[in-house]
């Protein structure tokens, strides 16, 4: 019986790798589209516990298996990967995620910035809207104003809790710039 029943697995992998089986079946599930859909769903809410459970215990022990897989697909899809995080970045959830994670960082150290607005813009204003850094205009173009970031001088993991930037521990950078930079320490930017 076995042998019977491998036959018929072997048939059946055969089978669906025909052409004609394979365009049958795109055909049907481009026009039963919805249908499927909702049998997804129906399905997943009905076996959510279930499904849940077996994929955590997939991801417990194929673990490394997965995360093989995920550093290969990062080194073999390095445009991919830059265009999905631009993405993302520029989603409203990405700029959410950005924020809340320098407020952390900031708050969690008790960080504060005793400088006006105003301060702020006379320090845009004296580079021009350039970077000082890779000279790239980073105001007025676009989605630019999402590029501007604020480079803390000395870095934010360097400083001692409760610290206190002021307008001159502190530069407009582009975003690129200050990714690269990192924690180092800097020397004022403009002179």
């Amino acid at each position: 019986m076995k042998r019977l029943v491998n036959k018929r697995q072997i048939y059946l992998k055969e089978y669906y790798k025909r052409p004609e089986v394979i365009e049958r079946r795109q055909k049907y599930i481009e026009e039963h589209k919805e249908q499927i859909e909702e049998y997804k769903r129906k399905y997943y809410i009905e076996n959510k516990e279930r499904i849940t459970k077996r994929n955590n215990e997939y991801v417990r022990e194929n673990r490394k298996r997965i995360n093989e897989y995920k550093k290969r697909w990062v080194r073999e899809n390095k445009d991919k990967r830059k265009i999905s995080i631009k993405e993302y970045e520029s989603s409203e959830r990405g700029r959410f995620v950005r924020l809340k994670v320098n407020h952390n960082r900031r708050y969690n150290k008790n960080l504060e910035h005793n400088f006006t607005l105003e301060e702020w813009n006379d320090k845009i204003t004296k580079t021009g809207g350039y970077c000082p850094i890779c000279k790239n205009r980073f105001v007025n173009e676009g989605n630019g104003k999402w590029k501007l970031t604020i480079d803390h001088n000395p870095p934010v993991s360097k400083v001692t809790k409760g610290f206190v930037y002021g307008i001159e521990n502190v530069e407009p950078i582009c975003k690129s710039c200050n990714q690269k930079k990192g924690y180092k320490e800097g020397e004022v930017l403009l002179k």
